[in-house]
């Protein structure tokens, strides 16, 4: 059976899982607080099909950048996390609990396997919202953005765009690269 056999049948199963209602689930949280494991399974295997859609979402799943069952490893792990750690309040599902904090995790995830250079969570999402706002400037003008526009638009300033766009530009550096980097001064006499 090949991979795309496995996340197929996988995928398929999921369908025949009906979302819980809140109140349903707002009864198993409290089972869970009271070290119900089966209550945990429930709510779990009850929002598989939600981390299906949060993940779907994320370009990693697009570019095959990792592959797509890895991705799903990474949400179920972070719905797990998520049913463990959930306090329901008034009329909210776990779903508005969860979704944030699946993609963070998966971000997180993605962000230390899929990528050579690891950069901080927070910078990743700023680069992300950076390149969505130039792509959408660039439509509605009809003109590469200036650096000032994206900085009202995203509210930042211009040396933070700097930054970003560094971040983006940076090439690693082998040990054994003959370039040298500018701030190294090669200090041996032979």
């Amino acid at each position: 059976m090949s991979q795309n056999d496995i996340l197929s049948d996988y995928l398929q199963s999921l369908y025949g899982i009906d979302p819980l209602p809140v109140a349903e689930e707002h009864r198993l949280a409290k089972l869970i607080k009271q070290g119900d494991h089966q209550a945990l399974e429930k709510l779990i295997r009850h929002n598989l099909r939600f981390v299906v859609y949060v993940v779907r979402k994320l370009s990693a799943w697009q570019y095959g950048k990792v592959p797509v069952e890895d991705i799903l490893g990474m949400g179920n792990e972070a719905l797990f996390m998520a049913c463990r750690s959930w306090k329901p309040t008034n009329n909210s599902g776990l779903a508005t609990y969860a979704k944030p904090y699946i993609l963070r995790s998966v971000l997180r995830d993605l962000n230390n396997t899929a990528n050579m250079i690891r950069l901080p969570v927070n910078i990743m999402l700023d680069i992300k919202k950076l390149k969505y706002t130039e792509r959408n400037l660039t439509q509605v003008l009809g003109r590469e953005p200036k650096k000032s526009e994206i900085a009202k638009i995203l509210g930042i300033t211009k040396g933070r765009i700097d930054e970003l766009q560094a971040h983006i530009m940076r090439e690693p550096m082998g040990l054994n690269d003959p370039k040298k980097d500018e701030h190294f001064e090669d200090n041996n006499d032979d």
